[in-house]
């Protein structure tokens, strides 16, 4: 039981790493479905990061693509000069 208590006071404190005993008695029982939340959280908080990560770069590309439409666009006085208003 005070392995089991380690354990999640590990986890509490954000160490996805710590693992609880597993016995074949309650408390193993316990451990074993803590210790795979754990692994879950883990994973979960790995595709967050890989999302996370996406939507930086993505957002990077929309940034450069936007500052090159800028850079390229031409206001319509300059393009027609022979159309602006007498």
């Amino acid at each position: 039981m005070i392995d089991l208590l380690q354990a999640v006071f590990q986890l509490s404190n954000r160490d996805l790493t710590a693992r609880a005993p597993v016995t074949e008695d309650i408390i193993g029982t316990v451990a074993s479905s803590i210790n795979q939340f754990s692994d879950e959280t883990g994973r979960t908080l790995a595709q967050v990061q890989d999302i996370a990560a996406q939507v930086s770069q993505t957002s990077e590309a929309v940034r450069v693509q936007s500052v090159m439409v800028e850079e390229t666009h031409v206001p319509s006085e300059k393009r027609f000069p022979l159309c602006q208003p007498a």
